[in-house]
């Protein structure tokens, strides 16, 4: 598909939805291809269908099965895949180091095809040692994620006393340029932990400074919502994190889409760039993309 089509993200409970629709992918892509747009999906969505594989519920190796069946469809149509964010941030990286001319958040051929053969193994059922150890990878990305906040928690040390009395918005106007670059630090420390503490300050003005590295402000963004409903002593939804790791995943994205009604009271702000649309299920999936297409729920 061409590049000049614009990308639609849709999160995890979206793609279940479509599966339980049913829509062949050749019949949905080519809808979209019509209006001017693609669909595009995500090494964490496949980590996130993967865990159904895990569940203690009934049936969920038939259901496992059931969406990753339809997942292959897409991607033996070659539907583009967005690398993980960590892989993400390591092109904006390069492109700040003048490495790369530009950022290229998709798997290129080689990394697609281990994923294709691994979405295939799924569709058969088979969850075996690498799948398991795909999930654990993820998990472990997410407890350095939990200590990345608890770290810069300690930058914005003097949160607690003034976040009760300001919403997000306020709370981003105040803090989100100021701590911009402490938090990517942080994230790039984490990432490259052996790298000069001065040349990792320098990058870390660098992206935070320019809103063309998508991905790093949109992750400074997320941190700081979570930091937000710590500091106001909220309790975070349990899917929070993985939540705002969709969010900041879609960063490069046109159009983000879920079905949680939740994430319009956040996700607008997280994704200044990329258009926010909540599904409401008063209309079919496939339907409700071709109103999508000509006007979007929530807009920044």
């Amino acid at each position: 598909m061409s590049k000049s089509l614009r990308t639609l993200y849709l999160d995890t409970m979206l793609w279940n939805e479509l599966c339980d629709e049913g829509l062949k992918a050749e019949q949905l892509m080519s809808m979209l291809a019509d209006r001017g747009a693609e669909l595009v999906i995500s090494t964490q969505l496949v980590y996130e269908l993967a865990k159904t594989f895990q569940s203690n519920k009934e049936n969920s190796q038939e259901r496992g099965k059931a969406l990753f069946r339809y997942l292959n469809q897409f991607v033996e149509k070659r539907i583009r895949c967005l690398k993980m964010n960590r892989d993400i941030l390591i092109e904006e990286v390069r492109r700040a180091n003048s490495a790369l001319s530009t950022v290229v958040p998709y798997l290129r051929a080689d990394d697609y095809e281990r994923l294709r053969q691994e979405v295939k193994k799924l569709s058969r059922g088979v969850f075996d040692s690498k799948a398991d150890q795909f999930i654990s990878a993820r998990k472990n990305i997410a407890r350095s994620v939990r200590s990345n906040i608890v770290r810069s928690m300690e930058v914005l040390r003097f949160v607690k006393e003034v976040c009760g009395r300001l919403s997000f918005e306020e709370f981003l106007e105040r803090f989100g340029g100021t701590h911009a670059a402490d938090m990517v630090e942080l994230h790039l420390l984490a990432l490259i932990p052996s790298a000069d503490r001065r040349k990792l300050r320098r990058v870390a003005k660098k992206l935070a400074a320019s809103s063309k590295y998508r991905l790093s402000h949109a992750l400074v963004r997320a941190d700081l919502y979570l930091h937000w409903r710590s500091a106001r002593g909220e309790s975070l939804p349990r899917d929070a994190q993985d939540d705002c790791y969709h969010l900041v995943n879609s960063a490069y994205c046109d159009t983000y889409a879920t079905k949680d009604q939740y994430q319009k009271t956040y996700a607008p702000h997280v994704l200044r760039e990329t258009t926010v649309a909540i599904y409401d299920s008063s209309s079919s999936l496939s339907d409700w993309f071709c109103l999508l297409l000509g006007r979007t729920s929530v807009r920044r």
